[in-house]
């Protein structure tokens, strides 16, 4: 069975940039990293307070529950997460739109069948999700 996460980050009206990203792969390759995951959010570089959750906003700017963490302490938190993402072996697509070029760009008929940019963000994520499952099951066989 394949399966897929995605996020958003800029979808509200004031952002200049929209973006959503996600991972997809077998539940098995998505247990494993996020069983992997897990043990890190528990011990966070050996000597943190657990985490409840990972939010890079707040790790990047050292706040909630990064609150007191330095520069090298949070990229090297974030390396170790993405060292593990990579190492799982699970697949990775994000899109990312300049909402001021999108809307000045996209405009009359392109932007009735094309919409907003939220929602070409999600659509080009969803088609290359469902091209890379396609090439999945045809590799399968």
């Amino acid at each position: 069975m394949l399966t897929a996460y995605f996020d958003d980050s800029g979808t509200h009206e004031k952002s200049q940039i929209v973006m959503v990203a996600g991972i997809f792969g077998t539940i098995g390759k998505l247990r494993c990293l996020e069983s992997t995951w897990a043990k890190h959010l528990a011990a966070p570089l050996g000597t943190k307070a657990p985490l409840k959750r990972f939010h890079m906003y707040d790790c990047f700017n050292s706040i909630g529950e990064f609150t007191g963490w330095s520069r090298t302490e949070t990229d090297y938190f974030c390396h170790q997460l993405q060292t593990e993402t990579i190492e799982s072996g699970v697949s990775a697509y994000g899109m990312a739109c300049a909402r001021k070029d999108w809307d000045e760009l996209v405009t009359g008929d392109m932007r009735a069948a094309l919409g907003n940019p939220e929602g070409q963000c999600v659509r080009n994520c969803f088609v290359k999700t469902i091209g890379w499952g396609r090439l999945i099951l045809l590799l399968r066989k």
